[in-house]
């Protein structure tokens, strides 16, 4: 996969369906991955969801309209796609901080949001450490929740399910009852192709086990790219994905493997402690004619 043809591609796709209907499965065929997997690539790389993105374009575009011509509000609203003046006017104001019928007088307030163009770029920020390792199955317990559809609800939801996790000290539950090889918990995101991809806190055993409480994960062989850092979280974990997708995948000989994300926390973390994160890597298939 060749990050930035394919997501250019992605772009140019949506750019070309503004006025039509944008489908969830023809932009997972173009990026060459599930539309869960690169709904979360796009935040991380272009720091928004992928639905805003389509909303900002598709309200900037109908700003110039209404300025323009003489069309009705719910005709340049059903041309975008939008059922209901009500709906087109939300997504509307969101976007130019003003309903659609002040567009001729508020002409220069019109927001434009251009189509985005990738790049390599490399930040100033700190650098972070990354290392490439082989590893065996792995086999962790723990807690999860079926991940939605929805790239921004998964973003609120995650840290909602950690705070329940602590609230109910499932950890100390969980080290009383159960043996674990190392002193991390860790936070999995698994894919699947029928879209019922889960996210875990578990802790890493060394065998497979039957339980009625707690739930099984098991992480085939696989080469992982780890990345560390430290610092405030979400923020480090945050910075470390955006590095990834934005810095070091485009450069290197290797391509995302669409397998688990594994996030790695000390158990007993603190604001200066070091964190890691494997994600599943395999090397590109170039050909040679």
């Amino acid at each position: 996969m060749n990050i930035l043809k394919q997501f250019d591609e992605v772009l140019e796709y949506i750019e070309q369906n503004l006025l039509k209907e944008i489908k969830s499965e023809e932009i997972a065929k173009v990026a060459g991955c599930s539309w869960y997997a690169f709904q979360r690539m796009f935040s991380y790389i272009v720091g928004i969801p992928l639905s805003e993105y389509i909303r900002n374009r598709k309200m900037s575009n109908a700003g110039f309209e209404l300025f323009e011509s003489d069309n009705k509000v719910i005709d340049i609203a059903l041309k975008y796609g939008y059922s209901s003046s009500n709906s087109f006017n939300r997504a509307f104001q969101s976007v130019h901080g003003f309903p659609p019928s002040k567009a001729k007088e508020k002409r220069k307030e019109l927001v434009v949001y251009p189509r985005i163009r990738l790049n390599i770029s490399v930040s100033g920020d700190k650098s972070i450490k990354y290392r490439i390792e082989e590893k065996d199955e792995m086999i962790f317990l723990g807690k999860n929740y079926l991940l939605s559809e929805d790239i921004e609800s998964n973003f609120q939801n995650t840290p909602l399910f950690w705070d329940d996790f602590v609230a109910n000290n499932y950890l100390d539950k969980m080290l009383s009852q159960k043996e674990c090889l190392d002193d991390y918990v860790y936070g999995i995101a698994t894919y699947h192709e029928d879209k019922t991809n889960q996210y875990f806190i578990a802790l890493r055993c060394d065998k497979r086990a039957n339980d009625n409480i707690y739930q099984q994960v098991i992480i085939p062989s696989q080469t992982w790219l780890i990345l560390s850092n430290s610092g405030e979280m979400p923020e480090a974990m945050i910075q470390m994905y955006r590095k990834f997708y934005n810095e070091w995948l485009p450069v290197s000989d290797y391509e995302y493997d669409f397998n688990a994300d594994i996030e790695v926390y000390p158990m007993y973390s603190s604001n200066t402690c070091e964190y890691e994160l494997w994600l599943p890597i395999k090397r590109k298939e170039f050909n040679n004619e």
